[in-house]
């Protein structure tokens, strides 16, 4: 059986992609600090302060809506496989955030990252253990989407 690599999706407040957009190396330390640290009250306020919450069912419908080749199934409350026949990623869907295990990045973007750029939110990667991350989508990108322009 393959390993599967672990990255964890964070759904970014609107104000702070803008900040810190082209400062994720700044948002990646600070998850990073909040991932060992979580029980001190600073830095729950802080998480708190730069993250939206999922809402599951949005997400999945989502997913579900803009993704003909896929399908996604519920294997328990707030764990789903999405799968294309042959492939395989693995989601967990928390209030803060998602974990994703995948066999490789690539597969992530081929099965949800590819969907996830038009998804109405500036979602922001952290590998678990390596120091990967950074944005799905752009600014530029959001901006035109949510203003309805095409590029």
């Amino acid at each position: 059986m393959n390993v599967l690599e672990v990255y964890y999706v964070y759904s970014m407040k609107v104000k702070v992609a803008h900040h810190f957009y082209y400062k994720s190396s700044v948002l990646f330390n600070f998850l990073k600090t909040y991932e060992k640290n979580a029980n001190q009250i600073e830095l729950k306020d802080q998480f708190s302060y730069i993250i939206d919450e999922f809402d599951q069912s949005k997400l999945m419908n989502y997913i579900k809506s803009i993704s003909n080749y896929i399908q996604i199934t519920q294997i328990q409350p707030g764990y789903f496989q999405i799968s294309d026949g042959t492939k395989s990623v693995y989601l967990h869907v928390l209030d803060t955030h998602f974990v994703l295990k995948c066999p490789s990045i690539h597969v992530a973007e081929e099965l949800l990252f590819e969907s996830l750029r038009l998804f109405p939110s500036h979602l922001f990667v952290v590998h678990a253990e390596k120091h990967v991350y950074g944005w799905i989508s752009t600014l530029k990108n959001k901006e035109s989407i949510n203003n309805r322009q095409l590029l």
